[in-house]
């Protein structure tokens, strides 16, 4: 009897640790550009900073980028391109729809 209650113990904590663990995911986009001639800049860094998972990705010819598998809470995106300072924009992630 004792050892079906802890075995019934150790399985509620495995089950509960499973949940915890199991995040909710959701997809940040978005484009790169010069803010006075807003021309977009291809082949822009983008790295999605104060994550548990490290994520990044560069732009494509038009500019977008489309980072998945973010964690929902507040991050903050570094972006970087050669001859432009390197920008820091915070977001906020949420479960409803794609940042």
């Amino acid at each position: 009897m004792r050892f079906c209650f802890f075995l019934l113990v150790s399985f509620v904590f495995s089950f509960s640790s499973i949940v915890v663990y199991s995040q909710i995911y959701q997809t940040v986009r978005g484009t790169v550009a010069d803010v006075q001639t807003k021309e977009t800049l291809p082949g822009a860094s983008v790295v999605l900073l104060d994550s548990i998972i490290q994520n990044g990705t560069i732009t494509d010819k038009n500019g977008v980028f489309r980072l998945e598998k973010v964690s929902i809470g507040r991050h903050r995106l570094r972006i970087t391109f050669i001859g432009y300072k390197e920008v820091l924009i915070p977001i906020e992630v949420t479960s409803g729809k794609e940042v």
